[in-house]
């Protein structure tokens, strides 16, 4: 860009004079608008050495700060990508009684280490632990930020400067470049890898513990799954084990199904009630997976290893706060109710919807969509996504958008554009839009979107 071109960048003032700028005032503070218009501005001098940047005209200028301040932010989106546990999305939306529980919690003060009964002060998880054991039946539980701070809270409470046993076909990667090793590996405990990748026998576990083994730790693979030739420990097998050589058996289940209410859907699916059926010492999850709640790593087990974990420096750093607590509260009381998860977590609502509910809503949508010609619909399979369920594929109903002139990338950022922003997938050149983890309470929003193509 030469040097004349810059001369016709639109002053600061001018651009903040503009009216569609001031109704950005509306929604965000003037001074922090001026720091995004002034930002940019900067951008785009910078960009000009290396031609980067052709256009610098005033409406362009003011569509790349309305576009930073919106997308920036944390904001509600609709998913049609048709992954029910999208990490990226933020995993499981909540039921819209523990959303009202956070706002109640937090438009006030609360008893959020304070025992009403005694006037003294209390514990932030005593009813959590109190609602865990009931429903699970395990002596104790402590709650966490998230699982990988369960994870490394355990081993460091336990396994420091010590041996863990674990498979070598069983040390993941979670997402984001995160590997289970070296969130281990922080704990200062050393890993013992017994088996192969598709191969592990009891034996091996046995052959490898030494007087510097802590622990025997199973791990569930639960972003991916291996057939064929292979063989994995039995979890009675290994706890046994773990008991006759008076060690303690971790489980790391990950995704946190309660109990199998989905019988068929989720049949391959682990449950925390077998992992303490087995007798596993300390079981491990998430709290934003499969169990519907917001994010938290949950740990039940033996009572006398949870006081210990209780008591380790790191539970101060990896406590959750007041929202999580008021969440999660809310969540847990809904399964005292075995009909209730079902009707009022949307994600349950999302996994347990049949097909011919998918195609009633799509010939309502349809229906109040103006120019159909750009639309068809398609079947297709959703996933479970989040770690969960790697074999798992459900049925679904697919909106597929075309529009001459338009490429599938060109509709996607349109519907990332818009207000509410969409996030589809693309598939052989076309964009697609999964109803499935649409929420019902979306399809207006859809139908507008819809609409606006």
């Amino acid at each position: 860009m030469k040097e004349n071109q810059l001369r016709k960048l639109p002053s600061m003032e001018t651009i903040l004079s503009n009216s569609e700028v001031k109704e950005l005032y509306k929604l965000y503070p003037r001074n922090l608008v001026k720091e995004a218009v002034n930002d940019l501005l900067v951008k785009i001098r910078l960009d000009s050495k290396t031609n980067l940047r052709l256009d610098i005209s005033l409406p362009s200028i003011i569509y790349e700060v309305q576009q930073f301040l919106s997308k920036k932010k944390i904001r509600k989106v609709l998913n049609g990508t048709g992954v029910l546990l999208h990490t990226n999305l933020g995993r499981s939306p909540l039921p819209m009684i523990s959303c009202v529980k956070v706002l109640e919690v937090m438009s006030s003060y609360s008893n959020l280490e304070y025992n009403l009964f005694s006037g003294e002060r209390g514990s932030r998880l005593e009813y959590i632990e109190y609602l865990i054991t009931k429903l699970t039946g395990g002596e104790s539980a402590f709650v966490v930020n998230n699982n990988a701070g369960a994870v490394l809270l355990v081993l460091s409470a336990f396994c420091q400067d010590k041996e863990v046993i674990v498979s070598r076909g069983e040390l993941v990667e979670i997402g984001g470049s995160f590997r289970v090793p070296d969130i281990m590996m922080q704990s200062s405990a050393k890993l013992v890898e017994v088996g192969t990748t598709n191969i592990t026998r009891l034996s091996d576990y046995a052959q490898a513990i030494n007087e510097k083994t802590a622990a025997l730790l199973k791990v569930h693979p639960s972003n991916f799954s291996i057939k064929g030739f292979t063989e994995q420990v039995d979890l009675k097998e290994l706890t046994r084990l773990g008991r006759e050589k008076n060690l303690i058996t971790i489980e790391d289940l990950g995704s946190g199904l309660l109990k199998n209410y989905f019988k068929e859907l989720l049949k391959p699916e682990p449950t925390v009630e077998d992992s303490l059926k087995a007798e596993v010492d300390l079981v491990l999850f998430s709290g934003d997976k499969l169990l519907g709640g917001p994010q938290c790593g949950i740990i039940i087990g033996k009572k006398h290893l949870i006081k210990r974990i209780e008591q380790h420096p790191l539970s101060r750093a990896l406590r959750i706060d007041k929202m999580t607590v008021a969440a999660l509260e809310a969540v847990l009381e809904l399964y005292f109710d075995e009909s209730r998860p079902l009707l009022e977590s949307p994600l349950f609502r999302m996994l347990l919807m049949d097909i011919s509910e998918l195609r009633k809503r799509v010939g309502y949508i349809l229906k109040k969509v103006k120019n159909k010609k750009y639309l068809e619909t398609i079947e297709g399979v959703s996933t479970t996504g989040g770690g969960s369920l790697p074999d798992c594929a459900i049925p679904t109903i697919l909106i597929t958008v075309k529009k001459e002139g338009k490429t599938a990338e060109e509709l996607s950022r349109y519907f990332r554009d818009s207000n509410p922003p969409l996030i589809g997938t693309i598939n052989n050149d076309t964009f697609t839009i999964d109803l499935r983890t649409i929420l019902e309470t979306q399809d207006e929003e859809l139908v507008t979107l819809l609409n606006g193509v």
